[in-house]
């Protein structure tokens, strides 16, 4: 007879702790695919921002030292986009 790791067959009610274990994990499962489902949503709203930025910039609807504004404004908004690669790994590694 094969049992799964954790089940007690012979025990009544033994499987229920394993029951919540899984319930749980699927709850947690649905959350961060509601969670990773908005952050994609928010990073593709940010990524058309800058572009759309860089792209007014290259029509001329404004002088350069005001785009240097603009992408500061940007920083600002978006604190990641003001990290260099390394700075990004090392916080990411902590």
């Amino acid at each position: 007879m094969a049992v799964a790791a954790g089940v007690f067959p012979d025990a009544v009610g033994a499987e229920a702790p394993l029951r919540c274990a899984l319930a749980a994990a699927l709850d947690e499962n649905a959350r961060l695919r509601t969670e990773n489902a908005r952050l994609r949503e928010r990073d593709a709203e940010r990524e058309t921002e800058i572009r759309q930025l860089r792209e007014r910039y290259v029509r001329g609807d404004f002088p350069k030292g005001e785009y240097s504004d603009r992408v500061d404004a940007l920083r600002r908004r978006y604190p990641v986009l003001a990290l260099h690669a390394w700075q990004f790994a090392e916080q990411s590694a902590e």
